[in-house]
């Protein structure tokens, strides 16, 4: 449909129920996922409720809305949520004929995806997750078989408000979206995200990684305990130096497999002979 045509006044309007759909359909959009275009099938997947309401008895239309939601998308899972209330309201309108561009509709797509991938990622996996994940962890050490299922319900109690409050502010804001998302005050939620999760990562560094020099050493008849010297200057530095040497694996692209088996062998090895415990 052109731009600055009638508008219509039989197209129907999205519902509740819609909405509904949406929100659950999202679940999906990294089901069938591919190096070409990415999401874009779960996208369109998750659009096509409100696509067959809005152009129903228009083929032709049709056919445009489903091409527009297979064009490359990707971004992170939970943060497509905005984005896909943004593109109901952008359809709806386009559909009834409002001045509305059908190209703005996946540029803005486009424009929204890394921003908002950014923020997700520093959110989800790097701050929600550990902190999810290290309480259950603590439990379950414990032996708290109640553990696993509340870090469970930690992470996914975040993630289910992020999917369907997006959806539904996406709609009702429309356009206006893309101004409290493109602002100062993303940039600082990303930033802000980021010190956090460093911070839940150091804890988890102190707290989780208990390995302590056993070893001494007799210096001028004085008895050295390197472990105790070490908490003088630095507490920690054990478990801090083992995650940067891990961290330095990884950069160098050693498997995660590799390193575990080096670790296993190598706190065996130590333990051994009084090096450590």
């Amino acid at each position: 449909m052109a731009a600055n045509a009638t508008p219509e006044t039989n197209v129907p309007a999205i519902t509740s129920k819609e909405i509904r759909q949406v929100f659950w359909r999202q679940m999906f959009l990294q089901a069938s996922w591919n190096f070409e275009r990415m999401q874009a099938l779960g996208y369109c997947f998750t659009m096509m409720p409100v696509l067959r309401k809005l152009y129903a008895g228009k083929p032709e239309e049709m056919k445009a809305a489903v091409k527009r939601h297979l064009e490359f998308f990707n971004t992170q899972p939970y943060f497509a949520a905005p984005i896909f209330g943004f593109s109901m309201a952008m359809e709806e309108k386009l559909a009834r004929g409002e001045d509305v561009d059908p190209a703005s509709i996946n540029a803005v797509k486009v424009g929204l995806m890394g921003p908002l991938a950014g923020v997700g990622d520093s959110l989800f996996w790097m701050t929600f997750r550990p902190i999810a994940f290290a309480i259950g962890v603590a439990l379950a050490m414990q032996g708290n078989i109640f553990g696993p299922i509340l870090a469970l319900i930690l992470f996914n109690i975040p993630h289910f408000l992020v999917r369907w409050y997006g959806v539904t502010l996406g709609y009702s804001q429309g356009v206006n979206l893309i101004a409290s998302l493109q602002g100062a005050a993303l940039k600082k939620l990303n930033e802000g995200a980021g010190v956090l999760a460093m911070m839940v990562v150091g804890g988890m560094i102190a707290t989780m990684i208990s390995t302590k020099l056993t070893a001494v050493a007799t210096i001028g008849g004085a008895t050295v305990n390197f472990q105790e010297v070490l908490d003088s200057i630095l507490p920690g530095t054990v478990p801090l130096a083992i995650t940067f040497l891990i961290y330095w694996g990884l950069r160098k692209r050693m498997s995660p497999v590799t390193l575990l088996l080096i670790i296993l062998v190598v706190g065996i090895l130590g333990n051994a002979i009084g090096l450590w415990a």
